[in-house]
């Protein structure tokens, strides 16, 4: 089934509050969704952040470094939703937040 809605996560560098922030995606009440991780070259494999979620809605890609603006672009060109949301890799949605929107 086709996602309605593509989530695009934009990381570069990021810490542990990433791991927070795709939680908060995968704890949505909507659940008809993708998420498209997107890493602006990182200095170290972000792979192994993602990899700790189980869930085959995640979508990983990295890019050589660039800036966050040429990764969420990326993700839009890929992306196979309706819709799209954006979320900055340090931010946390509410549950109901896709539902709500």
């Amino acid at each position: 089934m086709k996602p309605v809605i593509s989530v695009i996560i934009p990381v570069y560098n990021p810490d542990e509050s990433v791991l927070e922030t795709i939680q908060s995606v995968l704890n949505q009440t909507y659940e008809n969704f993708e998420l498209i991780v997107v890493d602006d070259g990182s200095d170290f494999d972000v792979t192994t952040i993602i990899q700790q979620f189980n869930d085959s809605r995640i979508f990983f890609y990295k890019l050589e470094h660039k800036n966050a603006n040429i990764a969420r672009n990326y993700g839009i060109l890929i992306s196979s939703g309706l819709y799209i949301a954006m979320l900055d890799s340090d931010d946390i949605w509410m549950e109901n937040h896709l539902e709500d929107m």
